[in-house]
């Protein structure tokens, strides 16, 4: 139990600082009581003595921690922004006639430390009449970073109970935002990291960087970047793509469009194409929540970066239900045995992504699937990247993907024979023959493998959809796929006969 007078004792007391992201939900509860002990005299205000209640908050650990370490509560009251801010805040809560100005106060302090007072996350919540307890109980939506001031106050001359406060912090989606220079060196003073979470070392362009010992570098595959200096501290590898510039200068030395991430090419930055698709995009087809044009097209550039990184991400993914050795292999086989279906695949992809409505882009037994658009127009898999409608999912369950991925099947068995075994001749067949494109031997092929992997792997397996994947003919043995040649569709010799490799088995 907490007592707080503004004449005789502290003003405030019991304050919790926590560090917050957009999109946290914070639940504040606790208790008050307080007694009348004769006239009540609400004229002992908060604003008489700032410099206190920015000491108070300053010491707590969240804002003491090392990324803010420096800041005093001296310091903030020598801040424009701050006070002001403040003042304004603390002027404005109510002062009642028959109760003292008592309340269980929150107020939200952005990464500058200036109070954010619109938005519903900043309030207070005061004490009930007279010899009775309240008890209260506030729910606060985070609507920007940074650091949630959790205190109870009372500015009168009456003793005021506070007891049990408790403060309950759900975190958001959101974990680290990371804001740079042109040329890739990081903005402390505006980027934001949630309390007790690992650091984010993939940074500007995709580009891991070390900041041991300060050296603050980026490792790309190819180069080191030092964004200090916006230059690269090795020549560039493909010196004849670039010969009218430095071979050590970053991004063609223009960073606003264009990006670098394994160090070799620049090329133009997805988030560009995607701001520019947003900015004149039909008001009908806004992104989400977008109400202005401008607000789109940042919208529409944030998807296409994000599709673009997990695009990237899909060429390390791999099939968490082999073995460790079988995801070795698995990632050996995509950058050898496959290396040309996985060169194509992944160009179709960032392709797919510049051009088309790319709504997501998620992982599933090692294969990367894009869901694209609002039309039907099923899928295609080159390599481990499968690009299909709005029907897919990555969901072994999802009948659209339980087909695609025995494509995948394919690619991993066959290699870079896929492409002119496979991936051409279901092409025309697609194009030639629509109707009877599922009993086409690729197809077949794929339902058969994708029907074998699902069964004898997943545990959560539904079962085959039978009226998207139909299985033609019989024979074999339960749950073994009849092999390529059995369908009369005469495919390539070298085809008919099962081969004694086979990187589809677990």
């Amino acid at each position: 139990m907490y007592k707080l007078n503004g004449q005789s004792g502290y003003k405030t007391g019991l304050g919790i600082t926590l560090k917050v992201m957009a999109g946290d939900n914070i639940d504040i509860r606790g208790k008050s009581f307080w007694h009348n002990n004769g006239t009540i005299a609400n004229n002992y205000p908060i604003t008489n003595n700032i410099l206190d209640f920015l000491t108070a908050f300053a010491s707590t650990s969240a804002v003491s921690s090392a990324s803010h370490s420096g800041v005093t509560g001296a310091l903030l009251n020598n801040t424009p922004t701050t006070t002001s801010g403040l003042n304004s805040w603390l002027s404005n809560v109510p002062s009642p006639t028959n109760k003292p100005k008592a309340y269980i106060n929150w107020v939200l302090f952005d990464e500058q430390f200036k109070p954010v007072t619109t938005g519903g996350s900043s309030g207070f919540d005061g004490v009930a009449i007279a010899d009775q307890i309240k008890s209260h109980a506030n729910n606060v939506n985070i609507v920007k970073n940074g650091f949630l001031y959790v205190y109870c106050s009372n500015e009168s001359n009456q003793d005021v109970f506070f007891d049990n406060l408790q403060v309950t912090h759900t975190k958001g989606p959101l974990v680290e935002e990371t804001h740079y220079y042109p040329f890739g060196l990081e903005m402390k003073g505006i980027s934001s990291r949630a309390a007790n979470t690992l650091e984010n070392k993939h940074k500007y362009n995709g580009i891991e960087y070390e900041n041991s010992f300060d050296i603050n570098i980026g490792e790309a595959f190819f180069r080191t970047h030092d964004p200090q200096l916006g230059r690269w501290w090795q020549i560039d590898p493909k010196l004849e793509a670039s010969l009218n510039i430095s071979p050590y200068a970053a991004m063609d030395n223009n960073p606003v469009i264009k990006s670098d991430p394994l160090g070799d090419i620049a090329i133009i930055d997805d988030a560009v194409i995607g701001f520019f698709k947003g900015l004149f995009r039909k008001r009908s087809s806004f992104e989400g929540g977008a109400k202005t044009r401008f607000g789109n097209a940042l919208r529409s550039a944030g998807r296409h970066a994000s599709n673009s990184a997990k695009i990237w991400g899909g060429l390390g993914t791999t099939d968490k239900h082999k073995s460790f050795f079988g995801q070795v292999g698995q990632l050996l086989s995509r950058f050898t045995w496959e290396l040309p279906n996985t060169i194509t695949g992944f160009t179709a992809s960032h392709i797919t992504n510049a051009v088309a409505n790319v709504n997501s882009v998620d992982y599933e037994a090692g294969a990367t699937v894009l869901n694209v658009g609002k039309k039907d127009f099923g899928a295609f898999t080159i390599g481990s990247f499968i690009i299909g409608d709005h029907n897919i999912e990555a969901d072994p369950n999802n009948f659209l993907f339980q087909h695609e991925y025995g494509h995948y099947l394919q690619s991993q068995t066959f290699g870079p024979g896929y492409l002119f075994a496979f991936a051409l001749p279901s092409l025309f067949s697609a194009t030639l023959n629509p109707y009877s494109h599922n009993e086409f031997y690729t197809e077949q092929d794929a339902n058969k493998r994708a029907k074998r992997y699902w069964e004898r792997t997943i545990d959560n397996y539904k079962g085959w959809d039978n009226n998207f994947n139909k299985i033609v003919g019989g024979g074999g043995k339960p749950h073994e796929p009849r092999y390529i040649g059995d369908y009369g569709d005469n495919p390539p010799p070298w085809l008919v006969h099962k081969p004694n490799w086979d990187f589809t088995k677990r």
